[in-house]
């Protein structure tokens, strides 16, 4: 759950607009039994529905790897699915937010938060050990870069392609977990309409600006290197994901 919920912080296949673990905690705290099911449907219904878009993600991202162009034009047909599958998928979320916060009391809906800090919490921590495990795959582009490019200054340009794309990753997830967990408001019982469109789709910015960089990137590699140099720096750079 943990780990997946930080590959939907990259990805974008979030449940950021639940509590984790709602079914779990709806049955614990709350007392109407036709509420729990009703809500552990909703949870269910959502969960087949992300599952889908995982594998059509999943599928436009292989396309979208499998691309060797230094056209831009090329990319913006499965960026656009990308961002389209995405945004259907953030209207489902937001009514089953909606749907399961008209079916709980106030009192519920914070019990229910406050029995889920130790997820968030756990999840806290989980976004460090991944941003380690950037940090270490990281190492191995640069690494392949100088190892296997020549001249030295052909290197420093790549360097500083593959560095931007990094800092854009990296501020992107650290935007998007502002955004979701030091973001008070989202979290209210009450919480509006707007407070909730302004999150995701500011997350959604942050995505598609990673992803945006993600393909220039790629696109500066291919125009600087040979089919051979480029291979194996194109694959790590796609493990940064």
């Amino acid at each position: 759950m943990i780990i997946a919920m930080i590959v939907s912080l990259i990805m974008g296949a979030q449940d950021f607009l639940l509590i984790p673990k709602m079914g779990k905690y709806a049955r614990k705290h709350v007392e109407n039994k036709e509420v729990v099911h009703h809500i552990k449907k909703i949870v269910k219904e959502l969960a087949k529905k992300k599952k889908d878009f995982n594998k059509e993600q999943g599928d436009n991202w292989k396309k979208l790897e499998g691309i060797i162009s230094s056209d831009t034009s090329d990319y913006q047909i499965i960026l656009a699915e990308l961002e389209n599958t995405r945004l259907e998928l953030l209207e489902d979320q937001k009514g089953a937010r909606k749907e399961i916060v008209n079916l709980l009391t106030e009192k519920e809906w914070n019990t229910i938060y406050k029995s889920a800090s130790k997820d968030f919490e756990k999840y806290k921590k989980e976004v460090k050990k991944k941003f380690k495990k950037l940090d270490k795959r990281y190492t191995k582009l640069e690494e392949s870069i100088r190892n296997e490019i020549e001249p030295e200054s052909k290197q420093e340009e790549l360097l500083s392609i593959t560095t931007r794309f990094k800092e854009q990753l990296y501020n992107g997830i650290e935007g998007q977990y502002e955004l979701y967990f030091n973001n008070p408001e989202l979290w209210q019982y009450e919480a509006n309409a707007q407070t909730i469109n302004e999150t995701v789709y500011r997350a959604n910015d942050f995505r598609m600006a990673y992803l945006a960089v993600f393909v220039e990137s790629r696109i500066q590699i291919i125009e600087l290197t040979t089919q051979d140099e480029r291979q194996k720096i194109i694959r790590r750079l796609n493990k940064l994901f």
